[in-house]
């Protein structure tokens, strides 16, 4: 009888949905499952096609109160759980090890270098040497958090790089520290996940068994697939890739690289050279209380990367074990079904600017599982008795309540439709917010889910919003080793310009630099923005300081020589981790610079013969001939970056005068409806890879995705 092949789908989208969800306060209880469940379950994990998957998960010290918490809560399907904290995780779940592992799951720790990167950048703008001891401490706190259980293996997380001498002594330490402790424990599993290309030794890659790439905001097949050949430089295995998803917070936060179909439909995709081994994703807590139900981007994830052919019996005997393993009928559940906020914190913060009269946030509510027979209705009340409770629990006495006449709520019910798990959104308004006294006083609007149709989480029946005052800046972003560019594409607002200002506000992590090699540049270049060859503010060169603010400009003539000609004095040296607004005015010819609000330098480049710059030259990379063209952190070759942070870019087709640049809060924010700007990039957006302009229609790109970092500007 001829064989017959059927794609089996099924097989996966069963078991990865065989996961019994839980109730938010639920400690799981054993499954029910088909006897031939397992069987099948490890059977499916062996096969030589199986791609495999980890869920990097929250670690959590104490008693859990949240279902996403306990390791039974995550699909069966899955190969490996990692906890991510630099605390033991705590003893009860610890204890549910067992039941995973019989499941064929793993149980692994993760040791981040980036805990250590997050927690000193939380306190300081420059990289010092402190920043070793707290990396020491953060990398044995983490350590000591593995060895407290008897975990199955590390994944050694490392997203930094060695610029600097300071990042390479980090470097060596945390890797010191980690495959000190494999050595220590032969056997066990190791996985790597980062930036491999950064790393000094990669000699230990080849006994990883896999590779995670972080692909930032590249998410189409192409994307990922560049991101992940950047990763694999000489050394570096290339028969053990995975690459990460990275999951969302369930409300405010938003899509940064591939879905789980997306890393799917990448691991499907031929490349040569590549072993595609899986898919990882990060922070997937969060995919539990996803609006599309349970764990929905794991469960695809793993069902679209495992696609196996099987033969006809084998197909009929699996489709039997998941109508005998899983179904949709809630009666199946053996709980209460409960309502809850959909929010990740407890705590939903809004800064408040000074212009800000009007605010608005979106609140839901979600249920652990669809009600197939009935819609539900839940009661929204603010809760004033809850202020004290707040403070308390959040150590904030000075909070005071959100007086009445501040806000509104659109609706005081909630609906969540008949078979859905999230209700529509109801609108909370803040108004006069930016009239209320003392804003740095916070003030709460206990929002409460007072009652419902079904049971109430009580965990999940309170937010919080809590009011404060924004700074001017809040946000900005950090171009180390990135590039930024607009499509002028010949805008005749930027072309042959005869008099115009270029701003900005930056801050330099460091002005000794090294090539993508390792080796010292001898006279580092660190651009800010503007054309090579044209008009560009830079730092450094031969023969100037590598802490010097230049202005360099050039005229090219008939005859194709390129004369070069720039302005710097000894006057515009920059220091490190230190913020400057830098104002570069060109009026003819008459270029004047300031910094900080003070004239440091001037020239007449007229006398050169330039009296206009034109800026619009189509975007390209410059290569086989192609003219120079306008860039934010880039001129003429990689190695040329804005090592540091910037915000506040802006072009103006006017130069400005000397108190129009020391007018109030100018350094710091501008009217984007300002007669002649024409370009105004505030580094505001505080993800992807994209920076909105706030003055036209001319957004920047980012080459790489672009690191984000909370910031109080002007310091107070």
């Amino acid at each position: 009888m001829k064989k017959i092949n059927i794609i089996l789908v099924a097989l996966i989208a069963g078991l990865t949905a065989c996961t019994a969800v839980q109730p938010l306060d639920y400690t799981p209880a054993a499954k029910e499952r088909p006897a031939d469940y397992l069987e099948n379950l490890l059977a499916f994990k062996a096969k030589k096609t199986h791609k495999s998957s980890i869920a990097m998960i929250a670690s959590t010290p104490s008693e859990p109160t949240l279902a996403n918490q306990h390791l039974t809560a995550y699909p069966d399907s899955l190969d490996y759980i990692a906890m991510v904290g630099d605390k033991p995780l705590y003893s009860g779940i610890a204890s549910e090890m067992a039941s995973v592992r019989a499941l064929g799951t793993k149980v692994l720790h993760v040791v981040d270098y980036g805990m250590a990167w997050d927690a000193w950048f939380a306190e300081h703008i420059e990289l010092e040497e402190g920043f070793l001891q707290v990396l020491k401490t953060c990398t044995e706190n983490q350590i000591a958090a593995l060895n407290a259980y008897d975990y199955d293996g590390i994944i050694i997380s490392y997203t930094g790089k060695t610029t600097t001498e300071i990042e390479a002594s980090a470097q060596k330490q945390f890797m010191d520290a980690c495959l000190g402790w494999v050595n220590q424990h032969q056997g066990k599993t190791v996985v790597f996940r980062g930036y491999a290309r950064n790393l000094t030794d990669n000699s230990f890659l080849k006994n990883c068994e896999f590779l995670i790439v972080v692909p930032g905001a590249n998410s189409s097949v192409g994307e990922l697939t560049v991101a992940v050949n950047a990763q694999l430089v000489s050394g570096v295995p290339k028969d053990r890739v995975m690459v990460e998803v990275s999951i969302p917070e369930p409300v405010d936060g938003e899509w940064v690289g591939p879905t789980g179909a997306q890393g799917a439909a990448w691991i499907k995709d031929y490349t040569a050279g590549v072993g595609k081994k899986g898919l990882a994703f990060y922070n997937a807590q969060y995919d539990y209380f996803h609006p599309d139900g349970i764990f929905p981007e794991i469960r695809t994830g793993i069902n679209k990367s495992n696609v196996h052919v099987m033969k006809k019996s084998r197909y009929i005997a699996a489709l039997a074990l998941i109508a005998a393993a899983c179904t949709n009928d809630p009666d199946a559940h053996h709980f209460s079904n409960v309502v809850y906020f959909q929010a990740s914190n407890a705590v939903a913060e809004v800064r408040v600017a000074e212009d800000d009269a009007t605010l608005t946030r979106s609140v839901a509510v979600q249920m652990a599982i669809p009600e197939n027979s009935k819609a539900v209705k839940v009661a929204l009340s603010v809760d004033e008795s809850m202020l004290e409770t707040y403070r308390k629990n959040f150590s904030d006495p000075k909070a005071q309540l959100l007086p009445a006449a501040n806000y509104t709520l659109s609706a005081s019910e909630f609906n969540l439709a008949q078979g859905f798990v999230k209700s529509e959104a109801i609108t909370v308004t803040f108004k006069g917010a930016n009239a209320l006294p003392d804003l740095k006083t916070h003030y709460v609007l206990p929002l409460k889910v007072s009652s419902a149709d079904v049971d109430v989480l009580g965990s999940g029946s309170t937010l919080y919003y809590v009011l404060s005052k924004a700074s001017l800046v809040n946000v900005v972003a950090d171009l180390y080793d990135n590039r930024c560019w607009p499509y002028f594409d010949d805008d005749p607002t930027f072309k042959d310009m005869t008099s115009f200002t270029l701003e900005a506000l930056v801050n330099a992590t460091t002005f000794k630099r090294v090539d993508h090699n390792g080796s010292k540049i001898a006279s580092p270049l660190a651009t800010v923005m503007g054309v090579e060859d044209r008009f560009l503010i830079r730092v450094g060169d031969t023969g100037i300081p590598d802490d010097q603010l230049q202005i360099a400009y050039a005229l090219k003539d008939d005859e194709g020589t390129t004369h070069r000609n720039h302005v710097s004095t000894a006057a515009m040296k920059l220091k490190a981790g230190q913020w400057y607004h830098i104002a570069v005015t060109f009026d003819h010819g008459v270029i004047n610079v300031y910094m900080n609000g003070k004239l440091m330098a001037s020239d007449d480049a007229s006398v050169n013969g330039v009296n206009k710059v034109d800026f619009s030259t189509p975007h390209s990379e410059e290569d086989d001939g192609k003219p120079r063209c306008f860039w934010v952190g880039y001129s003429y070759d990689k190695e040329r970056y804005w090592n540091g942070r910037i915000c506040e870019c802006r072009i103006w087709n006017k130069a400005l005068s000397e108190a129009d640049i020391n007018a109030d809060k100018h350094f710091y924010q501008v009217d984007p409806a300002s007669d002649g700007l024409v370009a105004y990039w505030k580094f505001d957006d505080g993800e992807g890879s994209t920076v909105k302009d706030h003055a036209g229609n001319h957004p920047l790109t980012s080459q790489l995705p672009i690191s984000w970092y909370p910031v109080a500007l002007p310091k107070e």
